[in-house]
């Protein structure tokens, strides 16, 4: 039995220092290169601790296990309970369909949660009767954490996470919007802009992360105005992580190596802000109404606003991990 348990131990230090080794790029490059791009900087290098996710590892397998699970039962609760649905079709999935999948995801979601450290996440204001609802975007935990929200609301979503493993289901049964980014902006655009003419009609809340990206959380990067074309009201939302050895805050990280030194971290912070529904003002353009939203999320939080836009970040990616540019 102690053989086994130092085995997986072993096992688990092993999968850490793979994780660690990968950060090598992010640490060369910000040893030689005072970069002006503070957002998408990993201002927690110098807290990077190999004791720490050493000490830490001896829940990462028990917490793989547990998103591995999580999202297994609730890809499969999502395949039994819309038997039968057309998912790609226009219409609402409402009743006792979204009833069921709304408890599933509420509470696999919560255990995915738990599987990343995350014990407890305070919740400051309630959902708001609007539609829309717009976020600053720190870290893929932020949408898991909306599938555990009282509104599990769609969001917009690349086109290719709709082929994903497991992940493409359950994006397809929330009623996510699939864009081609790489297309022609004005078909993305028309797409969210077609959604929003039919909300009312039973889809769940539509959620956008104007900023088409993740940070810091130091920063709010420039608002695209897709999420605002329909100038419905808008419920900001405000997704603060505390500061820890490693930032739940994802910016520059590979997603595998941040969730596994995420689950190597005892305890993760999450605190999240619903904030007062903004109206649009008469003749506001979509653009001046996302610059609304953005200066509301942006006081609450005491984050400036900065002139920076996700192509920025694609060439940060580039010139870090000598890679071809790709879509994110």
């Amino acid at each position: 039995m102690w053989i086994l348990l130092i085995a997986l131990y072993v096992l688990s230090i092993a999968l850490t220092e793979t994780a660690m080794r990968k950060l090598n790029p992010i640490i060369k490059y910000y040893k030689k290169v005072d970069s002006g791009v503070d957002v998408m900087r990993r201002w927690d290098i110098d807290r990077w601790s190999r004791v720490r996710f050493y000490i830490g590892s001896i829940l990462l397998l028990p917490r793989l296990f547990l998103i591995i699970l999580s999202v297994i039962a609730h890809w499969t609760n999502a395949k039994l309970i819309m038997m039968g649905v057309d998912l790609d079709a226009e219409k609402p999935i409402t009743g006792i369909r979204r009833f069921l999948f709304k408890i599933s995801s509420r509470f696999w979601a919560r255990v995915l949660l738990l599987g990343v450290g995350f014990w407890r996440i305070k919740c400051i204001g309630e959902p708001l009767n609007c539609s829309v609802i717009a976020s600053n975007h720190c870290s893929w935990v932020d949408i898991i954490y909306f599938l555990t929200s009282p509104e599990i609301p769609s969001f917009v979503s690349k086109a290719s996470v709709k082929g994903f493993p497991f992940i493409g289901t359950l994006a397809s049964s929330m009623q996510c919007i699939f864009i081609e980014r790489t297309k022609d902006k004005h078909s993305a655009i028309n797409a969210i802009k077609d959604r929003q003419k039919i909300l009312h009609t039973g889809f769940p809340k539509l959620l956008v992360f104007p900023e088409g990206t993740t940070t810091n959380g130091t920063g709010l990067m420039e608002f695209k105005r897709g999420g605002f074309i329909g100038l419905l009201p808008v419920q900001p939302i405000c997704m603060e992580y505390a500061m820890k050895s490693f930032s739940p805050c994802m910016e520059i990280v590979p997603m595998w190596v941040h969730a596994v030194l995420l689950g190597s971290q005892f305890a993760n912070e999450l605190t999240v802000h619903r904030l007062p529904v903004v109206h649009p003002k008469d003749g506001q353009s979509p653009e001046e109404f996302a610059e609304e939203v953005r200066g509301k999320i942006s006081e609450h939080l005491k984050i400036p606003k900065v002139g920076l836009r996700i192509e920025e970040k694609v060439e940060l990616l580039q010139k870090i991990f000598n890679e071809k540019a790709k879509e994110f």
